[in-house]
């Protein structure tokens, strides 16, 4: 017998945010009601069905993330290139092609099956929107950094029309899409190949800027250091992350153990957190928020932490 179909209403969507329904801002309104969030919880055996998968999945040979992989990324941001100019520019076509619609994900910890194959696009451009308004709304300019195809940053483009948006990425087609749409849909947007691994000490924000990653700190394990320090030089007014940080799973919970663990595996993002907290001890910078809310099968890729510089 199935589950009653479920879905995520202002409030709801208000409490993974950890605010209340009264402060929702209407730009995530206004999205929610054209968005598709029904799903199923999943229980008994179908969840143990998943964690058996998860399971199987860290027996294979899977690849590490690491600078190595920056051929894989011109890739596949050149096949989003391609498609977006074969469509006559349709937004639909930045959606990275590594997106699985109609699997079941994670929401909070646990598992949950989407009815609708929008739904991973639905409530990522959700999360997205939302922490633009929340914390961008004053900052001079948007800096995302690791943009990939810079459909996250189209959601800056529309609540914050004309303000100046910039996409680094180390792959040169990330250029090539931005180029696009500035001159196809008329974003005030600009794009530059950037390495995280290795931040270009000519680069300079202006005052006020604020920046955002989303779902690219991921690729660099452990070896994140210079990008903070190159973000903390800078100095911006605001930096909100959007990655899988593995201080905020539970290791004694089965579902945030194997996340963990495939996390490692992935050799993905470790010890970002722990940096930020040992630098806000020194008064170096301010916490503002940290939550963990969406993530696909094997672990939260879209758990977020915001912070400033400070001194």
């Amino acid at each position: 017998m199935s589950l009653p179909i479920a879905t995520y209403d202002e409030a709801a969507l208000a409490g993974h945010f950890g605010i209340g329904p009264a402060d929702l801002p209407a730009s995530v309104r206004t999205l929610l009601a054209a968005s598709d969030l029904r799903h199923r919880p999943i229980i008994g055996a179908a969840r143990d069905a998943i964690l058996l998968r998860a399971l199987r999945e860290l027996e294979r040979d899977l690849e590490a993330a690491g600078a190595h992989r920056q051929a894989r990324w011109e890739e596949g941001w050149s096949e989003n290139r391609d498609a977006f100019r074969a469509s006559g520019y349709d937004l639909a076509a930045l959606v990275p092609k590594f997106v699985r619609r109609g699997e079941p994900v994670r929401m909070l910890g646990d598992y949950i099956q989407p009815l609708s194959e929008r739904f991973d696009v639905d409530y990522i451009r959700l999360l997205v929107t939302w922490l633009y308004a929340r914390f961008f709304a004053e900052v001079s300019e948007i800096h995302e950094f690791g943009c990939g195809t810079a459909q996250n940053l189209v959601p800056a483009a529309r609540l914050y029309p004309g303000r100046p948006l910039f996409g680094y990425d180390w792959a040169k087609a990330s250029r090539d899409i931005i180029a696009d749409l500035a001159t196809h849909h008329g974003f005030a947007i600009q794009g530059r190949v950037f390495d995280l691994f290795h931040p270009d000490p000519l680069l300079r924000l202006a005052p006020g800027a604020g920046v955002i990653t989303i779902g690219s700190l991921e690729q660099l394990g452990t070896g994140f250091g210079p990008f903070l320090d190159f973000l903390l030089a800078q100095r911006p007014a605001i930096v909100v992350n959007v990655d899988s940080f593995n201080e905020l799973y539970d290791p004694d919970r089965l579902t945030d153990a194997l996340a963990l663990r495939y996390d490692r595996k992935r050799n993905y993002l470790f010890g970002w957190i722990t940096r930020l907290d040992e630098l806000a001890g020194q008064g170096k910078l301010e916490i503002l928020d940290r939550r963990r809310t969406y993530g696909s099968l094997f672990h939260d890729g879209h758990s977020h932490v915001a912070w400033r510089p400070l001194g």
